[in-house]
């Protein structure tokens, strides 16, 4: 399961897994059994699914935030770039 994050970050436990971090529970031991948070992006079906079970539609709306479409990937990846070639300088 991958998701992004977004927002403000992440709290688990005494961490804050900070916003633009692509986390994949197939690699990241910590967030396995965790349920994504609703300030991300679903990246692969299975966390869609998961955050569908996890964040039914409110009435009035169509359901959880999103699936990542290669667009909104390509657009992230472009701002963590600039936002990275910023930092350092």
């Amino acid at each position: 399961m991958k998701y992004r994050i977004f927002g403000p970050g992440w709290p688990v436990g005494q961490h804050l897994v900070p916003t633009g971090t692509v986390v994949d529970t197939s690699v990241d031991e910590w967030a396995k059994g965790l349920t994504p948070p609703p300030n991300c992006m679903a990246l692969d079906d299975e966390a869609h699914q998961a955050m569908v079970k996890a964040y039914p539609p409110e009435p009035g709306k169509e359901g959880p935030p999103p699936s990542a479409n290669k667009q909104q990937e390509a657009e992230l990846e472009q701002t963590t770039k600039t936002a990275r070639k910023t930092k350092t300088k």
